[in-house]
C-alpha cells in the first residue's frame, strides 16, 4: 500500500487536513469495530448428507486452494466474514438451506483482506 507524500498534515479523528486545507479520510484509518471472526466448520461438514458435502468441499478447494481449505476447516486460520460470506455463498449455489453453523465465534477488530492464523 503506497502512502501519499503530504509536507504536513494535522489530524483530527479519522480525517486528515493536507497543505492544502484540503479534508479527507485518512488513508490508512480502519474502523475499530469489533468483526465476528468463525473458526472451524467440521461440525457443519459432518452435519450434511455425504453428496452435499462432498460437493461442496469441492466449491470451496476451487476456491480457496487445497491448503488454506483444510486450515480453515480445522480452524487453524481464523475466517474473516468476507470468507464466512463466501462459504455462506457457495453452500446457497449449491441448495444447502441449512443454516452455516461454525466450530466457534470470536469478535475481533477487522484490520482488512489479510489471513489471521488462529492463536491455539
Amino acid at each position: 500500500m503506497e502512502h501519499p507524500v503530504v509536507k504536513q498534515a494535522y489530524f483530527y479523528d479519522h480525517r486528515w487536513i493536507d497543505e492544502n486545507g484540503g479534508t479527507e479520510q485518512c488513508p490508512c484509518y480502519t474502523d475499530s469495530t469489533p468483526a465476528v471472526y468463525a473458526r472451524g466448520f467440521v461440525k457443519l461438514m459432518r452435519t450434511l448428507p455425504r453428496a452435499k458435502a462432498e460437493e461442496l468441499r469441492s466449491m470451496l478447494v476451487e476456491q480457496f486452494g487445497l491448503y488454506n481449505y483444510y486450515r480453515y476447516r480445522r480452524g487453524e486460520f481464523l475466517m474473516t466474514p468476507e470468507i464466512q460470506e463466501t462459504i455462506t455463498r457457495i453452500a446457497s449455489e449449491l441448495g444447502i438451506e441449512t443454516p452455516l453453523v461454525f466450530d466457534s465465534i470470536e469478535e475481533r477488530t477487522h484490520w482488512g483482506e489479510q489471513k489471521v492464523k488462529a492463536v491455539l
